[in-house]
């Protein structure tokens, strides 16, 4: 698997937990079976929300997240 998924402007919102995405900005970069968050920010629940870090997909799901 190669290549990205980049969203601009997302939102989402959840009802339980009760939570709420808004202005959500993410890149992931793809290579082979590992995912590379580039870039997340927006908000959550009115405050900020970033983050980074990578994990790898396999035959069971999510692997070694960081």
């Amino acid at each position: 698997m190669q290549g990205f998924v980049d969203l601009q402007g997302g939102q989402f919102a959840l009802q339980t937990p009760q939570a709420g995405v808004t202005d959500l900005n993410l890149r992931l970069n793809l290579s082979g079976r590992e995912v590379r968050i580039a870039q997340l920010s927006g908000a959550l629940n009115g405050g900020p929300l970033t983050g980074s870090g990578s994990f790898l997909i396999g035959s069971g799901g999510i692997q070694n997240p960081n």
